[in-house]
């Protein structure tokens, strides 16, 4: 996993290394040094152009100019506004000895002649979201420029969010963007990840302090493996029951279903109200069904099983609370996702503190925002302390569905960027329930399964969509391409 660090993570990590080193200079000019280093391995020829602020990112900047100068690169600086103290000054010599040049003031027109390489330095992980005055006229030459030279950004592109992704209107659009001391949310998440382009990150402090709550890039090499032993059998996999299915919404169980067959439970158990079961007796092969006459029926119908999905399909009516609240209570793996969200957003979200097994909730932003009875739009504009604070609150594993999944737990939080826009469908949903509960029927921790469930799920949409394209893909083509997912493991 990689590292992902807030700008709060940054700015105690720096004040700690300072504290404990004075090498401020030292921490600026190794930072400088990566930069150039990027840029040397992503750009063929040798012209750059630097617009830098007056804070740390600036400095990063002018030290990596200083850097390029020293090794044959023509290279320009241009301060929006000039740094202050020691540090600062003693980079602009440096510059200036090694490249024979000053650092210039922004020109009041727009006349700076194109470059291969426009950096931006202006603004890192400190500075507070928006663009005014000559930042914002720096951001628009840095745009501009961009049409014909590549543009690489230092941290972070100017405009975007460190935290949230939030971009504005005239954020620097980058080719490239050279996070310093690990990811940073704001690259990864969107609108920001679009603005962000290809991202490197480069730790800078040794051996920095860590904080409290880590934060995780979810990558390919996170998977365990897959691999079966020979000698094995159903029971070795779990036996997964999916409580959910309606008249009105029959597919969403079915679809989880599947999908969980596919991700290797042993068995799954279809529990629906007896009418749908008895749809399902003549449509489900592999699974097998059994009618729920009533909540009282739960406990010995949960017999045996070693993890249970409730939601998909489940419907609004008026027992579905008092379903849900009987499953909390089997003290087994479970997760709840869809009408089984929204029922405990009805009848009280407080149940899940009582639950006697471990949680996975898998919400999308206005589930989650009903669970945390919040607006939808602070769900969607800080998704990160959202998903976080649902986590602290209900003491459980809450994943939060999006164009990037963020999983949070107890200690760790975790992004998983895989996926496609074919999978912004009805049912991608039922399908991730599926699949993670067929990790949790055969013991993986809660947190694991959710996260590489949701990466699992997102590389088999992008090899449907690879075969059907983003329009004509359905949920069920995401299921089918599974197997794509799941073989490199298998080795």
């Amino acid at each position: 996993m990689k590292d992902v660090f807030t700008s709060g993570d940054i700015k105690a990590m720096d004040a700690h290394e300072i504290a404990l080193h004075n090498n401020e200079l030292e921490l600026i000019r190794r930072a400088g040094s990566l930069v150039a280093q990027a840029i040397c391995s992503h750009a063929s020829r040798r012209r750059a152009v630097f617009f830098c602020g007056s804070g740390n990112n600036g400095a990063d900047g002018v030290a990596a100019a200083a850097t390029l100068a020293e090794l044959g690169w023509e290279t320009r600086v241009y301060a929006v506004r000039l740094g202050q103290g020691e540090a600062i000054s003693r980079l602009y010599t440096q510059y200036r000895m090694k490249s024979g040049r000053e650092v210039l003031p922004l020109p009041s027109n727009d006349g700076i002649p194109p470059y291969d390489v426009v950096v931006d330095a202006l603004l890192g992980t400190g500075a507070r979201f928006g663009l005014e005055g000559d930042y914002l006229r720096a951001a628009r030459i840095i745009n501009r420029l961009g049409e014909s030279g590549r543009v690489v950004a230092v941290d972070l592109p100017t405009g975007v969010s460190a935290d949230t992704g939030r971009a504005h209107e005239n954020a620097v659009r980058a080719d490239l963007t050279v996070c310093l001391s690990g990811f940073k949310p704001g690259v990864i998440l969107y609108p920001g990840a679009e603005y962000a382009g290809e991202v490197l990150a480069y730790q800078v402090i040794p051996s920095p302090l860590l904080p409290s709550r880590r934060r995780y890039l979810f990558t390919r090499s996170d998977v365990h493996s897959l691999k079966r032993s020979r000698n094995t059998h159903k029971g070795d996999y779990g036996r997964l029951a999916i409580l959910g299915g309606s008249m009105e919404m029959p597919g969403a169980a079915l679809l989880s279903a599947e999908a969980a067959l596919r991700s290797g439970a042993g068995t799954v158990t279809l529990l629906s109200d007896p009418e749908t079961a008895r749809v399902y007796a003549h449509r489900v092969r592999e699974a097998m069904v059994r009618p729920v006459a009533a909540p009282h029926d739960m406990p010995a119908l949960l017999q045996g099983k070693t993890a249970l999905v409730m939601g998909p399909g489940l419907g609004d009516g008026p027992r579905v609370y008092e379903l849900v609240a009987e499953g909390l209570s089997a003290g087994m793996p479970t997760l709840i996702d869809a009408d089984g969200l929204n029922a405990l957003a009805r009848g009280g979200p407080e149940i899940l503190l009582s639950a006697s097994g471990p949680l996975v909730l898998t919400p999308h932003p206005k589930e989650l925002s009903r669970l945390l009875d919040t607006e939808l739009r602070t769900v969607v504009e800080d998704p990160l302390a959202a998903v976080e604070e649902a986590a602290n609150r209900f003491r459980c594993t809450v994943l939060l569905k999006g164009a990037v999944t963020l999983i949070a737990g107890a200690e760790s939080t975790l992004f998983s960027n895989r996926g496609c826009a074919g999978m912004a469908k009805g049912g991608s949903g039922d399908v991730l329930s599926g699949v993670i509960g067929g990790f949790l029927a055969h013991g993986a921790e809660p947190q694991y399964a959710a996260a590489a469930g949701a990466y699992l799920a997102g590389v088999a949409g992008e090899a449907a969509m690879a075969r059907y394209g983003s329009t004509a893909m359905t949920p069920y083509h995401t299921v089918e391409c599974l197997h794509k997912a799941y073989l490199p493991y298998e080795s």
